[in-house]
């Protein structure tokens, strides 16, 4: 199983989430909850790409590691 490392930081007045070692995924929102909704709405829009532009770890079983301050 793939593990895909997601950080969460704070910026200026929202949380910003991003995959470490996975291009394509980034996330924003006003509290950490609305950031981690983003990350999966991004990885749901991302499925939804021409097979080989799908980056490999979301071809098949992954899991999401969540790293930051909260």
């Amino acid at each position: 199983m793939q593990k895909i490392e997601i950080t969460i930081e704070k910026g200026k007045g929202h949380y910003g989430a991003y995959a470490e070692n996975v291009e394509m995924i980034t996330g924003i929102g006003d509290s950490i909850e609305e950031a981690k909704a983003s990350i999966f709405n991004c990885i749901e829009i991302i499925k939804t790409f021409p097979t080989e532009q799908i980056p490999l770890a979301l071809k098949s079983d992954y899991e999401l590691i969540w790293k930051g301050e909260f």
